[in-house]
């Protein structure tokens, strides 16, 4: 038996047709529960972006716009866009300004917002146990482990 190496094994047609299939159906699984977690946040005003940095905010004494969107792995100016709808929708205040820099907002959210951050949570666990449920798979494991994938890699890629 010849000791073939990984390149030659990944020429071949069967696995490599089952590398791209595998690779393309998580792909389209991350699409279908984006369109569903995007649906059960519509009737509230929410996307999925916004739902992750309003759950991110919600912490005791605020978040720092720069800590949220090194979270998030987002630019500043993409919380910032999200923010002015927070503010008039009244759902996040600004608790502080370092020498008016603009870059170290510290956020918080309001009671409206703490309001619409627990029924946001509702639908999203909605959401993931009926989609676990229709699959037979545990959604909301496969979210950690795909969570885990990308907090393991930030250090490698930063």
């Amino acid at each position: 038996m010849r000791n073939e190496s990984f390149r030659e094994q990944a020429v071949e047609p069967g696995s490599a047709r089952e590398i791209g299939g595998n690779f393309a159906q998580a792909q389209r699984g991350l699409k279908v529960l984006l369109n569903r977690l995007t649906s059960a946040l519509e009737p509230i005003g929410l996307t999925p972006v916004q739902f992750a940095i309003l759950t991110q905010i919600h912490v005791p004494g605020g978040t720092p716009v720069a800590t949220l969107a090194k979270s998030l792995s987002y630019e500043s100016s993409r919380i910032s866009i999200h923010l002015g709808v927070f503010e008039r929708r009244q759902l996040v205040r600004v608790l502080k300004l370092n020498n008016g820099d603009r870059r170290y907002r510290n956020l918080e959210l309001t009671p409206n917002g703490v309001e619409l951050t627990a029924k946001a949570v509702g639908l999203w666990e909605e959401t993931l146990h009926t989609l676990s449920r229709e699959i037979g798979a545990d959604v909301h494991s496969a979210m950690n482990a795909l969570a885990s994938i990308a907090v393991a890699t930030d250090h490698v890629e930063n």
